[in-house]
């Protein structure tokens, strides 16, 4: 199914905040109230779920959450995850084993690749050296990697991806990473976001203090 990645984030989110109804006996939940939580419109997720063919309800009772949660996962492809392996700092990974304890996400990392060679495993995970992707990765069949390495390591971890049939990246480093052909990459910067909030601080800021002298004039 062909959904807008914009359509995609807020299913993702919404399913995510679902799930913390889910062990409520036979719970329903109204899209005014679901909208609400979401801070976005009704009519705006409404849409959304006509859009991704999700019907898991009626109008006089609501949307059964359960059934809502199964037919989302179904729509966005959660219950094909591919294998997911970790590349760069390994004290990460405790961020996301937090996040698949509880349920609110379907991956498992299958590989960490780091820095330190005498890292065998982690939280069970099973643990290689830099050099040994390209034989690891094809191996396991892993198609998506977290990469969370210095900007310094990246152009080379890029290019021992680009020969492992990697599909999908997703960058937690400051680098930028190019989608190399058939290829998906989400870029995180966490600078840029820190930035960003930063100015919007100081705007908001500023716009109070033009507004105070305004109102004394």
């Amino acid at each position: 199914m062909n959904l807008s990645e914009k359509t995609v984030e807020r299913l993702l989110l919404c399913r995510r905040e679902l799930l913390k109804y889910r062990f409520i006996d036979k719970p329903h939940i109204f899209s005014n109230d679901l909208a609400r939580i979401l801070n976005i419109k009704p009519e705006q997720l409404r849409q959304d779920f006509l859009t991704a063919g999700v019907s898991a309800g009626s109008n006089r009772n609501g949307y059964d959450v359960n059934l809502l949660i199964e037919e989302i996962e179904e729509k966005v492809a959660l219950k094909q995850m591919k294998k997911v392996a970790f590349i760069g700092d390994a004290s990460l990974v405790d961020v996301y084993k937090n996040f698949i304890d509880s349920g609110l996400i379907e991956f498992q990392i299958t590989a960490i690749f780091s820095f330190n060679p005498e890292n065998k495993s982690l939280h069970n995970i099973p643990c290689f050296t830099f050099d040994k992707m390209t034989e690891i990765i094809p191996k396991l069949n892993i198609e998506i990697v977290i990469v969370a390495a210095c900007a310094e390591l990246v152009k080379d971890i890029v290019d021992s991806l680009s020969l492992c049939n990697i599909k999908g990246i997703i960058n937690l480093s400051s680098e930028n990473i190019l989608p190399g052909k058939e290829m998906v990459v989400e870029n995180f910067d966490l600078l840029s976001a820190i930035e960003k909030v930063n100015f919007r601080l100081n705007f908001n800021e500023e716009l109070k203090k033009f507004k105070s002298k305004a109102k004394k004039l």
